[in-house]
Parts: structure tokens; sequence; C-alpha cells
């Protein structure tokens, strides 16, 4: 089980199914229980009461990017809280990615936001196609729900999931170390 808090994003519209199954299949892959909070509540209270909680995995359904009337939005708060972020994107039906997920890794950067990366969800994996994206791509999941104790899963996505377990730990425990040497070095 993981000892922090992690936020799942979708890199633009996601298909509300294919978002769950995603965000069940890593909740269980990384031992962290599912939250899933929506887009029309307040970010900065609902922030408040998840960060008291243990360490979960967060599923924002919704636009992480879109203002409430307090003049905030997901995003802002993500990036005052540090919390780590992964985004999910989907390609389209011919297999290219569309133009959300390199705009929403963007955004993510700018707003200083402590992004993990990108997990694609669905479609073919491409990791050559992948690289030349420049994103800093974590692997892939299946869009659908993924039950270890069925026989007739693929192999392929089991694989893919276990090594995406293991990358987001790596990337937490980077993210983690670099937070607390600038914290010891004085730096913000």
């Amino acid at each position: 089980m993981l000892e922090r808090t992690l936020v799942l994003l979708g890199a633009g519209p996601l298909p509300e199914l294919s978002m769950r199954c995603g965000a069940e299949t890593l909740s269980d892959t990384l031992g962290l229980p599912l939250t899933t909070v929506v887009e029309g509540q307040s970010p900065d209270p609902s922030l408040v009461n998840l960060m008291a909680s243990p360490p979960r995995l967060i599923r924002l359904a919704g636009d992480p990017g879109s203002l409430h009337h307090e003049g905030s939005s997901w995003m802002d708060a993500l990036a005052a809280w540090k919390c780590p972020v992964i985004l999910l994107g989907s390609p389209r039906p011919d297999g290219v990615m569309p133009g959300t997920i390199p705009a929403f890794t963007s955004l993510c950067e700018t707003r200083g936001m402590v992004l993990l990366g990108l997990i694609q969800l669905g479609g073919p994996w491409l990791p050559e196609v992948r690289k030349r994206d420049g994103l800093p791509w974590l692997g892939w999941l299946s869009d659908s729900r993924l039950d270890r104790n069925r026989p007739d899963q693929c192999d392929a996505a089991v694989e893919a999931v276990d090594r995406l377990s293991i990358i987001i730990r790596s990337r937490l425990e980077i993210c983690h170390g670099l937070k607390a040497t600038e914290a010891s070095s004085g730096r913000p």
C-alpha cells in the first residue's frame, strides 16, 4: 500500500465507465481505497477533508480545469496542496492521441502541479509512438475492469498493470525525495 494520496484526472473528456474501470484497477493494484469526487464540489474544503483521511486514490469526475464561483479550479487547489496527480487519456478511434492530452500536461506544468505522468486508457499501446509524443507516459491500462482471478484476462493487461504499479511507486519516491531535499535546503 502507498503512503501517499494520489489524484486521478482525465486529460480531456473520457467515458465515465472507462475512467471508473481504470481507477478501480489502479486502486486495487496500488492498495489504495478509491474515492470519487465530482468537479462541482468546492476543491479546497473537499481537499481539507480528503487529506485528513488515510491515503487513497481520488478520482475526479469532470473537468479539473473549470473555474468555481470562488475563482479557483481543482487544478489550482491540487497544485496548492502539492497532491501527486496522474492524468488519464484515451486515444481517438483512429489510435491518435487528441490534443487535449498535451494541453492538460502543459496546464499541469504551468500550474505547478506534481504530475507523476500520464496513463493511456484503452486503445493499442504503442511505446515507440508514445516516446515520440515527448510526454511523461507511465504506461497503459485497459478500459475495462481487470480481475486477476479470472483466467480469461489478457496476460498483457495484467503485466501492464504490474508495470504501472512499479513505475508509479518509483515516481512517487523521486517526487517525495525532491520535495524533502527542497524543504531541507530552504527552497520553496
